[in-house]
């Protein structure tokens, strides 16, 4: 998912360009929140994304931090062979634990101990996870009982919380997706964890200013590097593209025209409405049918949410 090794890199060449800081220092702030991306984290070991999605609001609604969640639209063609190959992995991953169920049967059958393989088959289950219709309705129909405004438009999710900032509609990033440096943006809040007061803050034009780099010749960096879209070029390693990427434009690489234009966030559109919501951020919250949805659908103990709007909302 994003741009291949960008991260690491950016942690070796520019580590003065991310800090760790209090979510107090935001305050006041709209962020948007690249929701596909923290329902799969949610999802991921089979946790329920409703209470991922409510414990997330609820951090972010203590500190003070309106979030604005982003789905996903359509994905560039570009992106089908990605799509593909990580749909294989999961139909692989399905097989594997099929074949394990028929072992774990014939186990038991010998009276032979099941414990390690079953640890072995739980943990590959809880890593095939799909974001499904269902998932996506369930949690927009919590954001609406929360009041919280989300968008969905013409692309990736990323890339939309990009043009939301670039067009001057929220003020920061939340996502792990490395696609948004390449898109171009100032402040990106990675590593959220609901249970932690404390973020990690990548501030990419400090960043920018210490790799010596422009925001374009950054973008070609990345293109180079590998993503979504397309394959790093064999035999260049992490550091040569850096070197590389520091003397400039790469127009001489195959195609990066193309490329640079499917991370230009100017293409994509939302819908007028949804500005006015973000705009305004009028949307009200309804606490009874709110309380009867966590009922429904939480895991947490009935006095741990109840609890927790209490204090969002200061009375019931």
């Amino acid at each position: 998912m994003g741009i291949k090794g960008l991260n690491q890199l950016i942690r070796e060449k520019a580590n003065a360009g991310i800090k760790e800081v209090c979510l107090e220092k935001y305050r006041g702030k709209k962020a948007a929140v690249d929701a596909n991306l923290y329902l799969y984290k949610f999802l991921y070991g089979k946790a329920n994304h409703i209470d991922g999605l409510f414990l997330m609001i609820n951090k972010l609604r203590k500190f003070g931090i309106e979030p604005i969640f982003v789905f996903d639209g359509k994905a560039p063609e570009e992106k089908r062979v990605t799509i593909e190959e990580r749909k294989m992995v999961k139909e692989e991953m399905k097989k594997k634990v099929e074949e394990m169920n028929q072992q774990i049967a014939e186990m038991i059958s010998k009276g032979e101990d099941i414990e390690d393989l079953l640890k072995e088959k739980e943990s590959l289950e809880g890593k095939i996870v799909y974001v499904s219709w269902e998932t996506l309705d369930s949690a927009k129909k919590l954001l609406d009982l929360l009041g919280v405004v989300y968008v969905r438009g013409t692309g990736e999710a990323e890339q939309i919380c990009v043009k939301l900032w670039k067009d001057g509609l929220v003020d920061l990033i939340i996502t792990d997706d490395m696609d948004v440096f390449a898109c171009g943006c100032e402040i990106v809040l990675r590593d959220f964890n609901y249970r932690k007061d404390y973020i990690r803050e990548y501030n990419h034009l400090n960043i920018l200013k210490i790799m010596e780099m422009t925001q374009e010749s950054f973008l070609d960096m990345c293109i180079l590097l590998g993503t979504d879209y397309n394959t790093r070029p064999k035999n260049l390693s992490i550091e040569r593209i850096y070197e590389i990427g520091k003397m400039g434009k790469l127009d001489w690489v195959e195609g990066m025209q193309k490329y640079r234009d499917l991370y230009d966030v100017s293409r994509l559109t939302l819908d007028v409405s949804q500005i006015d919501e973000i705009m305004k951020l009028s949307k009200l919250p309804n606490i009874p049918a709110l309380i009867q949805f966590m009922k429904m659908n939480s895991s947490l103990e009935a006095n741990v949410y109840v609890m927790r709007i209490q204090k969002m909302f200061y009375s019931l």
